[in-house]
């Protein structure tokens, strides 16, 4: 299986209802996601399915995601919210049996979910900002440390300041 991990971008540092699950990407994290997204659409990526937390923010740059890649399916998952387990997530991948899979989630859940895939250790050695991507292929299993990072790629060497 081929994984796409996406970190959402940037967001608002509050929202209108004051509750961190409703923060809104910024303006800036809009138009930067975008060209991030503009700049890699030559890849001509497709993805099985798209996995997305249930917060807004990550929501947000789901949408703008698949303005630039084919996604055959898209649904929310409680395994990609904060304070998720990595192997909770492990496991609902290996459930889809597909072979590409995209999801977009939060720090730091995603750098710890990340090392899990890669050595079986939640502990963070990647550093995972705003809006990046890390390519992940488990080609003989689903399971922890048994990933190959293909790609890690940090949206502001894409971008116009």
């Amino acid at each position: 299986m081929n994984l796409l991990v996406i970190r959402h971008a940037m967001a608002e540092e509050i929202s209108q209802t004051g509750q961190d699950k409703d923060r809104p990407l910024s303006a800036k994290g809009r138009e930067r996601f975008n060209q991030f997204c503009k700049h890699l659409s030559f890849l001509d990526l497709q993805f099985d399915l798209l996995l997305e937390s249930h917060l807004l923010r990550a929501q947000q740059t789901a949408d703008i995601f698949c303005k630039y890649f084919s996604v055959q399916q898209r649904e929310r998952s409680n395994n990609l919210d904060p304070s998720s387990e990595p192997e909770s997530l492990l496991l609902e991948l290996a459930s889809h049996n597909l072979n590409s899979i995209a999801v977009i989630g939060h720090q730091p859940f995603l750098s710890r979910f990340i090392n899990f895939c890669l050595t079986t250790d939640e502990e963070a050695f990647i550093i995972f900002k705003r809006g990046a991507m890390a390519f992940l292929d488990f080609s003989l299993a689903v399971q922890p440390g048994s990933a190959q990072l293909k790609s890690l790629l940090d949206p502001k060497y894409f971008i116009k300041k």
